[in-house]
């Protein structure tokens, strides 16, 4: 279903491709280094096999996130390593009833 919230891009970027990564956006924003990160994907994943769009977490830290999305989940660790990004990262108890609850441990997968 349909928000006035997305944009037409990211909901078919959503249905279209199996993997979504949120990365925590630098306090001083990508700058010019986004030419660079949009280069990057298009050598390794090519040209219309990856999506990118503006996001955000429930976080008191940080909210703004942008949403990569892929068909490659081999590509996201080299992709944070290549530009020193992290993962955003949501708060469990900002996402109240309703949202995704762990029910087991989780291991913390950190890229190498």
């Amino acid at each position: 279903m349909a928000t006035r919230s997305r944009s037409p891009k990211k909901a078919a970027d959503e249905k279209f491709f199996p993997i979504r990564v949120r990365i925590q956006v630098p306090e001083e924003g990508f700058g010019p280094k986004m030419v660079h990160m949009f280069a990057w994907m298009n050598e390794h994943a090519g040209r219309g096999r990856w999506g990118w769009n503006a996001d955000m977490v429930l976080s008191t830290a940080h909210r703004d996130a942008s949403s990569l999305y892929l068909m490659d989940a081999e590509l996201i660790a080299p992709f944070l390593n290549t530009f020193g990004l992290q993962l955003a990262e949501a708060e469990a108890d900002l996402c109240g009833e309703g949202s995704f609850r762990l029910t087991g441990s989780v291991e913390l997968i950190t890229p190498a």
